[in-house]
């Protein structure tokens, strides 16, 4: 079965497929947790990687808040 990434139609070994930094070439970026239901891909608070508008990870840096 062939796949087209950017169909916004999920199809063989696609994580998300639709135009967002934390979705390319549709497989989910490391940082990012992606719903393709409704096309929005949010930044994961705590899990050691700075990403999106984060200006810090609350998992790795002292004196970051909460919801980094």
């Amino acid at each position: 079965m062939c796949s087209f990434c950017t169909n916004e139609t999920i199809e063989g070994e696609e994580e998300c497929d639709f135009t967002h930094e934390g979705c390319k070439e549709c497989k989910i970026v490391k940082g990012w947790n992606c719903t393709q239901d409704t096309k929005v891909c949010e930044v994961i608070c705590k899990d050691g990687l700075v990403v999106g508008t984060e200006v810090c990870d609350a998992g790795t840096q002292d004196g970051c808040l909460d919801d980094c």
